[in-house]
């Protein structure tokens, strides 16, 4: 089960219920150990793994949500902490790389990640601009042509927007928390 971004929003909600470790969890940004706790939570709350119902149902009735997620963490305590080891583990291992790549000695490794980003925005840019300039000169055959490569186009940026994406993200985490 493919997660929001917006599943880990669940997480101060946890921590005011009284379930800290699942909250942790969450916080871990996604992955099956997020989507474990979200679909544990709604079927706990009868709402299903939607994080929007999820957050709907706590704040309608909070007292009623607390005592079940709460015995919701302590029945499967072992299970929880199991995940959040694991979580805690590929989280290290993640940051781990990143702090190998910035201590290389190969200036490639240390800096793939920025210029890849640069390269991506160049790329796109580029494209708008060709497209703006064919519209502009009229050249409507040409653009019939985007058709026929619509969706290599689409598997390309939407490739690249993924990673930069997942990037930025990361890279926003690592400032908040001062590691990088």
């Amino acid at each position: 089960m493919a997660l929001p971004i917006a599943a880990a929003g669940l997480a101060p909600l946890l921590v005011e219920l009284g379930a800290p470790l699942l909250a942790g969890i969450l916080r871990a940004k996604g992955g099956t150990g997020a989507a474990r706790v979200v679909e544990a939570v709604g079927a706990a709350l009868g709402t299903g793994p939607a994080p929007d119902a999820i957050a709907e149902r706590i704040r309608a009735a909070p007292d009623a949500a607390a005592a079940q997620v709460r015995t919701l963490e302590t029945d499967r305590a072992a299970e929880w902490a199991e995940l959040f080891r694991a979580v805690a583990a590929a989280t290290e291992a993640t940051a781990e790389t990143m702090r190998s790549e910035a201590a290389s000695a190969s200036l490639l490794q240390r800096i793939w990640r920025p210029v890849f980003g640069l390269v991506y925005a160049a790329a796109f840019g580029a494209m708008a601009l060709a497209l703006v300039v064919k519209i502009l000169a009229g050249a409507v055959e040409t653009l019939g042509v985007l058709a026929d490569v619509g969706g290599l186009l689409l598997g390309f940026y939407g490739m690249g927007a993924s990673v930069l994406g997942v990037y930025v993200w990361r890279r926003t985490d690592e400032k908040r928390s001062g590691k990088v």
